[in-house]
């Protein structure tokens, strides 16, 4: 089961603005083994406007059982008026949908690329896929060209972590972030419920995904929907080469402790 929280904009007559291509802004997100989210890092907090709607995606897989589930959902609510914001992006699936899984592959390859339209502080990564996920690394490329790799996980679908950076990672403007993931749809997979098939991309557990969901802290009045610029499509063992990206942005509107990454 996966939950993804998201906040629905107020109605006072007009018509909301359309929900960006490439990605998606989730107020929250829960999945099985997933630990609580820290959303006050650097005195930030989410912002959930006031007379919008609060919009929750359940996914469930049948077992032939029928059974009831009550989701429950708190709030901390800041003290202060917070000076940025914590946001969590979700960029749609990184997967070719042309190009299923191949029976018996043991180490299909995904790429995919995301290019930042401003300067953030990069604070939370979680890798999410199905049964047949086996990990998902995570790296910066700059406007010289350096890369950074800043999380290298392996995936278990029961205990689907979210990794809090010791320290944020300042990202300028223009910044690449460079995703590559791994599916094991081999026998020697023991969550691999038929390696004999090849698998599809969808939501079903059953199907496969190419999630790299992250968490940004940006100034209170920064406009979540111009955080990702581009997003390259990087798919299947033979994906397009990385593009030029152009050079750095301005510097960040307010002080925050940044790690070594972020110093260059």
């Amino acid at each position: 089961m996966e939950s993804p929280v998201a906040v629905g904009q107020p109605n006072r007559g007009q018509a909301a603005p359309k929900p960006p291509k490439s990605f998606a802004i989730l107020e929250a997100v829960y999945v099985p083994g997933s630990p609580l989210t820290n959303f006050q890092i650097g005195g930030s907090a989410k912002r959930i406007p006031g007379g919008g709607n609060l919009n929750i995606e359940v996914h469930y897989t049948p077992n032939g059982k029928a059974v009831s589930d009550q989701t429950r959902i708190g709030f901390v609510l800041a003290k202060q008026a917070p000076q940025r914001r914590f946001v969590t992006l979700a960029p749609k699936s990184l997967a070719n949908v042309r190009k299923p899984i191949p029976a018996g592959a043991a180490n299909w390859e995904t790429r995919g690329e995301l290019e930042f339209g401003q300067d953030v502080q990069l604070v939370w990564l979680m890798p999410h896929m199905h049964l047949r996920g086996k990990d998902m690394t995570f790296s910066l490329v700059n406007a010289k060209g350096e890369t950074e790799t800043i999380l290298r996980a392996n995936f278990n679908f029961d205990w689907q972590l979210g990794y809090q950076l010791e320290y944020p990672i300042r990202v300028r403007k223009g910044t690449r972030l460079v995703v590559v993931a791994h599916h094991d749809n081999s026998a020697n997979n023991p969550f691999n419920p038929d390696p004999g098939k090849e698998v599809s991309w969808g939501n079903l557990t059953s199907q496969e995904m190419v999630l790299p969901w992250f968490g940004v802290v940006v100034d209170k009045n920064a406009d979540p929907e111009k955080i990702l610029a581009v997003r390259q499509n990087g798919c299947g063992s033979n994906g397009p080469s990385l593009l030029p990206i152009p050079g750095n942005g301005p510097a960040l509107p307010f002080p925050i402790p940044t790690s070594k990454i972020g110093k260059k």
